[in-house]
């Protein structure tokens, strides 16, 4: 297409060089003839009806042009081109030796209009579709290689000055404008098109304001090659620069893309708000790409880097900041990889610093490799996210986080519910990424935890408070605690000394089967279901420790009847609710029945030896009469 605007371009330039030879003369005849020729040229090198409602031309002062409401395109057409103005200002002399000197060319109010049908097509079609409809009279010229201008054509300075580019897509019913559109630039033709040097200005959605410069664009007429030495698009964002080369009409080629200015995320995010509409997260920091990208036959390969300084993004409750690091890419067309060897930043003012490998394939993204420093500990994972589906799929191992950082990073302003150093969690989930994503979890993992506490509740102090009416007591356990142990029973807090489980998550709540902890008064045993809210249902075995124990049935001996062979107090319950909230609910049945249980044995005992020592302490034979 490029080549074919360039012949037109000469043609137009030739003719209307040839037509001022003989303005001082005939300027009348002169348009009058050259107006129909300027249109059959024009449209047989577009493959467009081309239309010029008027055209005049001077040779004093100056050799002139002037061609008004140029036209290209039906009306009503979804694609046309109009021209408000062309000036053209054309040297004579060098028309002698087969050379246009244009002096200067120049574009007032140009307007281009295309659009997009309910159907989802444009009014661009590929090249063969438009040389196959094209009127036989316009059909291109066979053969293998282009045909070379009839003559060499330099322009001076080229200008676009108010020029606009309409896009309307009826599939969405939105308009895209480009207004203010301003170029300048120097252009020669002969066996290549050659643009020293390109300046120009647009403003897109009348919003966002952009510049373009470029030096060193070089199109082979004969071969369809390009060389780009640098185009720099710049906005309010910041800037883009290109390079490189392209062959076989622009299918194939090499490009370099940098930016001189880095990218700046909270201007590119204001910019793509005016340009969409739509509401971006506040964005902060830079990125500065550095990719290579090569193209052949419809099939595109890329790989560079981008580097990352101070990015961030804040939500409410959170906010990553200050994230620098390198970001390698590779695409191909069997998808992209991306890896960062070290990245850092922070998470709610935690900071935290990792490696990341991964690739995109198709809707599939797959991380294969996730280390992360983090909140004291370390965290290693691998996963999958297909973006059509939602489905989630990870496996994770985490150690000696701690979970006060945690609460701190995620919980920002409220008290942790359980804090200590998460010595592991490991296992593995999945799941469906939706607004029931707790609901739709399944997956199983390992835990411990040590050195930690429950804050807001004395577990020990709960169920001994708890425990009463019963047989052998005459008022709560808690009225049996020894002096020695008041400061650990009435302690705000639950001390863990070391808390494990394994979990099994389905639906949304976890189950476990093994659950124990210790803590400095007693052991617990629970099985049960947890859920992700944090509200639990266990049923409890809550084994006082044997030092506890002893000093509790010294002052109490009904309790001897609930000792274990360890010497440990045994209190069977079930614990209910959210932490700190936690509802104790002793079994005193079963309670009752051991305790009873264990005192009928004891009088039985006494019985049976109270009648073997009354046979005259011969035991058993005694008792038999022997």
């Amino acid at each position: 297409m490029m080549k074919k605007i360039a012949i037109g371009l000469v043609i137009l330039v030739l003719l209307a060089a040839g037509a001022l030879g003989f303005a001082a003369y005939n300027i009348n005849s002169l348009v009058a003839v050259l107006k129909p020729e300027l249109e059959k040229a024009a449209s047989q090198a577009l493959g467009k009806p081309v239309e010029i409602a008027s055209l005049g031309a001077s040779v004093f002062p100056e050799t002139r042009l002037e061609l008004h409401d140029l036209k290209l395109g039906q009306e009503n057409s979804a694609q046309r081109f109009s021209l408000g103005t062309l000036y053209l200002k054309v040297a004579l002399a060098p028309l002698l030796k087969r050379q246009i000197a244009v002096t200067e060319l120049a574009l007032q109010s140009p307007e281009i209009f295309i659009s997009k049908s309910a159907e989802g097509h444009t009014a661009v079609q590929p090249r063969e579709q438009r040389d196959a409809a094209r009127p036989a009279a316009m059909q291109p010229d066979s053969g293998s290689a282009p045909a070379k201008p009839p003559l060499e054509l330099k322009l001076d300075k080229f200008s676009v000055s108010d020029g606009k580019i309409s896009y309307r897509d009826q599939q969405s019913g939105r308009d895209f404008t480009i207004t203010e559109l301003d170029l300048s630039s120097s252009l020669s033709v002969a066996d290549q098109i050659s643009l020293p040097t390109l300046k120009g200005s647009a403003v897109l959605a009348s919003q966002v304001k952009l510049s373009l410069e470029g030096s060193g664009l070089d199109y082979d007429l004969q071969t369809g090659a390009a060389k780009l030495t640098q185009l720099t698009l710049g906005s309010p964002a910041g800037s883009i620069s290109l390079n490189g080369t392209l062959a076989n009409q622009g299918r194939a080629g090499e490009l370099k893309l940098t930016s001189p200015t880095a990218i700046y995320l909270d201007k590119l995010a204001s910019t793509l708000s005016a340009l969409t509409g739509a509401t971006t997260p506040p964005l902060s920091g830079s990125v500065d790409p550095n990719l290579n990208i090569s193209f052949n036959a419809g099939l595109l390969s890329a790989d560079g880097t981008i580097s990352l300084t101070g990015v961030g993004v804040k939500q409410p409750g959170a906010a990553v900041e200050g994230i620098a690091g390198l970001i390698k890419l590779s695409y191909s067309g069997r998808g992209s990889r991306f890896a960062s060897p070290k990245l850092s930043g922070t998470y709610n003012g935690a900071p935290f610093s990792g490696a990341l490998e991964g690739q995109l394939l198709g809707n599939l993204v797959q991380i294969s490799r996730l280390n992360l420093d983090a909140f004291e500990g370390t965290l290693n994972a691998t996963g999958s996210f297909a973006r059509d589906s939602q489905d989630i799929a990870a496996q994770f191992d985490a150690r000696n986080l701690t979970l006060e950082k945690l609460n701190t990073a995620f919980s920002p302003g409220s008290a942790p519910k359980i804090t200590g150093r998460l010595e592991r969690l490991a296992g593995k989930i999945n799941g469906r990424n939706n607004s029931e994503l707790k609901q739709n979890l399944n997956g199983d993992f390992q835990l411990l935890l040590v050195d930690g506490a429950v804050p807001g509740i004395n577990l020990a102090q709960a169920v001994l408070k708890s425990v009463k009416d019963l047989p052998f007591l005459t008022e709560a356990l808690i009225g049996s605690v020894p002096p020695e142990f008041n400061a650990a029973v009435n302690s705000d807090n639950t001390k863990i000394d070391r808390l494990q489980g394994s979990f099994n998550l389905n639906a949304g709540t976890l189950s476990t089967n093994d659950l124990q902890l210790q803590s400095d008064l007693f052991d617990l045993q629970s099985a049960g279901r947890v859920g992700l809210d944090g509200t639990l249902k266990l049923t409890t075995s809550f084994l006082f420790n044997p030092n506890f124990s002893r000093a509790l049935v010294a002052r109490t001996p009904g309790l001897k009847h609930l000792i274990d062979q360890e010497g440990r107090l045994v209190i069977p319950l079930v614990l209910e609710g959210t932490a700190p909230r936690i509802i104790v609910l002793p079994d005193l049945a079963k309670l009752a029945r051991s305790g009873a249980g264990k005192v009928l044995q004891e009088k039985a005992g006494d019985l049976l030896n109270k009648a073997l020592k009354g046979k005259g302490g011969k035991g058993l034979g005694g008792l038999l009469g022997f």
